[in-house]
C-alpha cells in the first residue's frame, strides 16, 4: 500500500497526525483530531491490547501455576475459562472476551494481528474504544491494512517476523498511559471522540480504502468488508472493477460482495463466458454460478458451470477440487437432474463432505439414507458420515433444523457439529424436500 517514496511519506504523515491526536488527548490539550481517526483509535486499542496481554501472562503465572497444557475453568476467576494450544493460551471471559496470546516474550509485549482482531471482534459495545475501532475496521483484513500503515511509518516493528510486532518507543509510552485509564465509560469515550474523531464515513476514509484496494491481493480479503462500510453506490463503484479484471480470488470476493449488495447481474453475467474450468480459480466459478442461479434458477450457462467446475478432478494449481462441496450444494438445488454424481464424490472426499452429509441426514428421505450408507461402506473411516447417519430423522436433527439452534455445553462434539450444520442448512433442506435427485 506504500510502494513509492511519496506513498511512504503520505502514510507516515497520516500516522504521525493520528498519534499526535492521541497524545493531545492524554495530555488534556485542546482537541485537534486528525483526518484518520481509525488510526488514532487503532493506536489506543493496541495500547489496551498490550495491557490485557500483560494481565493474561499474570493469570497464567498466578492462577494456572505457569502450566503449559490443559483446559477448564480458571481458579480464582469466576466465569473465566482457559485452553492451552500450541505455544499459547486462550482465555475466555464471562462477558465474551477472547484473549489469546502466544508465548513470544516473558512480558506479553509481542502483539499478533490475528489474535488482536479476534479479541476486538469478541468484545461487546460497552468496550468503547474497540467499538469505535470496529466502526471503521470491522474485519481482520482492514485491521491488517491499518496495522501495515503503522509498520510503514516505523512506529511498530519486529526483528524477525511480519506476523507479529512490538510497539516502538512512542507507542509503548502511549500504551503505558492508556493502560492506567478506564476508557469504557461512555462519558469519557465521548470526550475522546472530540479528540480522535467519531464520524463513521469521510472522504479521507474513502481515499484510504481506495489505497488499500490498489493491491489486488489485499483487495481479495477487503472487498466484502465494504458492504455496509461505505454508501451502497460507492461500494458498488469500487467493487465492480474487480469483476472485470483477471479471474481469481478477488473476482470471487467481488461477486460475493455484489451479491450481498444485490447489484445488477449484468456485470456478473458478462463474466460467465470468460470462465474456464481448466484455467480459472474454482472459487470464482462458485461465486458467479451462485450469484446468477439465485436470481435465475433456470440460467443454463450457470447450471452448466456448476457441473463443469464441480466435476474437475483437480482445480488449476491444486491436487484436488477445494470447492467440490459448494458445487454439490448448488447442483442439489439448481441442477438436481445432474447432482447425484457430485453428491457421491463429495461424500467420499477425504477432507470434505460434512455439509452434504448433514444435509442428507436432515432431509431424511430414502435416497438420502441410501447415499449415506453407501458412502460409509466405501469410506468407513469418515466419522462425519456415521455421525450424520446416526442423527438422521432424530429429534436433534428435526429440532435443530426447525429452530436453527446453536450448540450448547450439553452437546457432545458430534452433536455440536451436527447442530451447527443443521441450523445453517435448514432452509436449503426445506427447499429440497420432494425434489427428484439423479
Amino acid at each position: 500500500m506504500a510502494d513509492s517514496a511519496d506513498d511512504v511519506a503520505t502514510v507516515t504523515a497520516a500516522v504521525e497526525a493520528a498519534i499526535a491526536a492521541v497524545e493531545r488527548a492524554l495530555a488534556g490539550a485542546s482537541p485537534a483530531p486528525s483526518d484518520t481517526p481509525w488510526l488514532s483509535w487503532l493506536v489506543v486499542c493496541l495500547g489496551r491490547q498490550r495491557h490485557r496481554q500483560r494481565w493474561h501472562l499474570e493469570v497464567q503465572r498466578t492462577h494456572l501455576g505457569g502450566a503449559r497444557r490443559g483446559r477448564g475453568e480458571v481458579p480464582g476467576l469466576p466465569g473465566w475459562r482457559y485452553r492451552y494450544h500450541g505455544i499459547g493460551l486462550c482465555l475466555e471471559g464471562p462477558d465474551g472476551e477472547v484473549l489469546d496470546v502466544d508465548f513470544h516474550d516473558p512480558e506479553g509485549d509481542t502483539l499478533e494481528t490475528w489474535f488482536f482482531g479476534r479479541r476486538i471482534e469478541s468484545l461487546g459495545p460497552r468496550f468503547a474504544p474497540e467499538a469505535r475501532l470496529r466502526t471503521w475496521l470491522p474485519t481482520n483484513a482492514l485491521l491488517t491494512a491499518a496495522i501495515d500503515n503503522l509498520r510503514t511509518a516505523g512506529v511498530i516493528s519486529h526483528p524477525r517476523s511480519r506476523n507479529v510486532f512490538l510497539l516502538g518507543p512512542r507507542l509503548a509510552a502511549i500504551a503505558e498511559a492508556i493502560g492506567a485509564l478506564d476508557l469504557d465509560g461512555e462519558v469519557l469515550a465521548r470526550t475522546w471522540d472530540a479528540h480522535l474523531g467519531a464520524a463513521p464515513a469521510s472522504a479521507a476514509f474513502e481515499r484510504w480504502i481506495v489505497g488499500v484496494l490498489t493491491s489486488r491481493a489485499r483487495a481479495t480479503s477487503v472487498l466484502e468488508a465494504l458492504v455496509g462500510l461505505l454508501p451502497r453506490d460507492r461500494a458498488i463503484a469500487l467493487i465492480t472493477p474487480f469483476v472485470d479484471g483477471p479471474i481469481d480470488l478477488a473476482t470471487a470476493a467481488a461477486v460475493r460482495a455484489l451479491d450481498t449488495l444485490d447489484a445488477s447481474a449484468a456485470e456478473i453475467d458478462a463474466v460467465l463466458p470468460r470462465l474456464d474450468p481448466e484455467t480459472d480459480h474454482t472459487g470464482a466459478g462458485v461465486a458467479v454460478a451462485s450469484y446468477l442461479l439465485r436470481r435465475d434458477p433456470a440460467h443454463r450457462g450457470a447450471r452448466d458451470a456448476v457441473i463443469a467446475f464441480g466435476t474437475l478432478d483437480a482445480a488449476p494449481g491444486r491436487t484436488g477440487n477445494p470447492y467440490v462441496e459448494d458445487f454439490a450444494m448448488l447442483a442439489l438445488e439448481f441442477v438436481p437432474d445432474r447432482a447425484l454424481a457430485l453428491v457421491r464424490r463429495t461424500l467420499r472426499e477425504q477432507f470434505g463432505g460434512h455439509e452434504v452429509a448433514a444435509l442428507l441426514a436432515i432431509l431424511d428421505e430414502p435416497w438420502a439414507e441410501h447415499e449415506l450408507r453407501a458412502a460409509i461402506a466405501d469410506a468407513p473411516a469418515k466419522a462425519d458420515l456415521a455421525a450424520a447417519l446416526a442423527r438422521r430423522g432424530t429429534d436433534l436433527a428435526l429440532h435443530r433444523a426447525a429452530t436453527s439452534a446453536t450448540p450448547t455445553d450439553d452437546d457432545d462434539d458430534d452433536d455440536a457439529w451436527f447442530a451447527c450444520a443443521a441450523a445453517r442448512l435448514a432452509p436449503l433442506a426445506a427447499r429440497l424436500r420432494g425434489v427428484r435427485v439423479c
